[in-house]
This record gives structure tokens, C-alpha cells and sequence, in this order.
């Protein structure tokens, strides 16, 4: 019994850790939409002429 709730902690901490790296390479490497808008909005702020 033991045995299968360490294997059951090891693989859910695994695949948490797949996951977070998955999210952390997508973050890095792809350019995504909210990255885009939060600059669309800094832009807006620099500059008030400037519409979207």
C-alpha cells in the first residue's frame, strides 16, 4: 500500500514538473498574445496619440 501511494506522489510530481516546463518554455519561446497586449497597452501609455 505504501508503495503505490509513494509511486502515485512520484508520478504526479513528475508530470507537474513536465507541465511547468512546458509552460515556462511556452512563456520563453512563443510570442503570446497577453505579451503583446500588455505592450500594445505600455505603448498607449508612452505615446496617447497612438491608437490600437
Amino acid at each position: 500500500m505504501f508503495l503505490l501511494y509513494t509511486f502515485f506522489l512520484w508520478f504526479c510530481g513528475c508530470l507537474l514538473l513536465i507541465q511547468s516546463c512546458k509552460l515556462l518554455l511556452n512563456i520563453m519561446f512563443t510570442p503570446r498574445p497577453e505579451a503583446s497586449g500588455l505592450w500594445r497597452v505600455n505603448k498607449f501609455d508612452i505615446d496617447p496619440r497612438r491608437s490600437f
